[in-house]
């Protein structure tokens, strides 16, 4: 028969697992970003000014917008992550794909699957090394233009 005593030092210990277990587990989960490896959250963004829309209402804010646009550049370079309501890719709705390749056309940036697959192959050659060289002295001609 299990007496008393045993029972509350049996309970002890696994109070106190319980515990450790939590602590190490709450500690990994606050500190996931800063475990290294190959994932956005290395990327450098400004903090995040609602936990709702993310960085929409500074992007799209008809008053300001274009000087978070230039913070962005200036501090950020030109890669930046910021943070809106779609994190997934799956959770932009395909009704609205299919509004913009109404207004847009059904182009390379707004198909998906097998019609974009078909649309990168098709436009792989124009890309290859070789084909860029080809371009490099009307690239350069542009560019002392522009400058």
């Amino acid at each position: 028969m299990i007496s008393l005593k045993d029972f509350e030092q049996d309970s002890l210990l696994q109070s106190v697992a319980v515990a450790i277990l939590s602590a190490g587990l709450w500690l990994l989960v606050r500190n996931r970003k800063k475990i290294p490896g190959p994932t956005l959250d290395q990327v450098p963004g400004p903090p995040v000014s609602s936990w709702w829309k993310g960085h929409r209402s500074q992007m799209s804010n008809l008053n300001d917008g274009w000087s978070f646009h230039q913070m962005l550049a200036e501090h950020y370079g030109p890669v930046v992550k910021l943070q809106t309501i779609f994190r997934e890719m799956n959770s932009f709705p395909p009704i609205r794909m299919e509004s913009g390749n109404v207004i847009f056309g059904n182009g390379l940036l707004g198909t998906v699957g097998e019609e974009h697959r078909k649309q990168r192959k098709m436009l792989n050659p124009v890309f290859s090394i070789a084909h860029m060289r080809s371009m490099m002295p009307m690239f350069n001609d542009i560019a002392q233009k522009v400058l």
